[in-house]
């Protein structure tokens, strides 16, 4: 009897969440789970990715030793023209951390080519009112899969013993907007 009744509200739930979520998904859509696929009337976005930022951050000397993660983003086929921001959200970091010397980096391919590039560090941040970084901002997307790769790490040439039990929590998230009025 319990599992009926649960599975009826969660099919409720499920049932009220999809008509909310695909009315303002026509005009916005935001991710931030491992795999999603959206189709929201002409707009539909593919998005790997939103990984979860946590555990040790290596002190190294160079990105490539540090933390790495793939991100990868399209439209469907049929889709609308988008426009997508990738972001770092904080949830946690210690003013220790908050630092020039805890860096990132993000490049994106698309077939084999480099597209994007930007880089940056948390200093100044915090987990209050100064959580999001976005690591690529206003990226057209299309029906290539564009694979951005995002490296994050503690630059050992540039900080001290100073950030010894230094904390850090987040995640890599996508937002994306229907882009009206294009011309390709």
């Amino acid at each position: 009897m319990n599992n009926k009744l649960f599975y009826s509200v969660a099919g409720v739930l499920l049932v009220v969440m999809m008509i909310a979520g695909s009315t303002y998904a026509f005009y916005s859509a935001s991710a931030n789970s491992s795999e999603l696929e959206m189709d929201a009337s002409a707009l539909e976005v593919i998005y790997t990715g939103g990984t979860s930022l946590d555990g040790e951050m290596p002190i190294v000397a160079t990105k490539e030793e540090g933390y790495i993660t793939e991100l990868n983003i399209k439209v469907g086929a049929n889709s609308t023209e988008a426009d997508a921001t990738l972001f770092i959200h904080i949830d946690e970091i210690t003013q220790n951390l908050a630092i020039d010397g805890f860096k990132w980096y993000v490049v994106g391919t698309k077939s084999g080519n480099q597209v994007y590039t930007n880089s940056g560090n948390f200093s100044g941040k915090n987990a209050t009112n100064n959580n999001t970084i976005n690591i690529v901002e206003h990226y057209h997307l299309t029906t290539a899969n564009t694979v951005f790769t995002l490296y994050m790490w503690l630059d050992g040439n540039m900080i001290d013993n100073s950030i010894l039990g230094g904390s850090f929590s987040g995640y890599v998230g996508a937002s994306t907007e229907q882009v009206s009025g294009v011309l390709s």
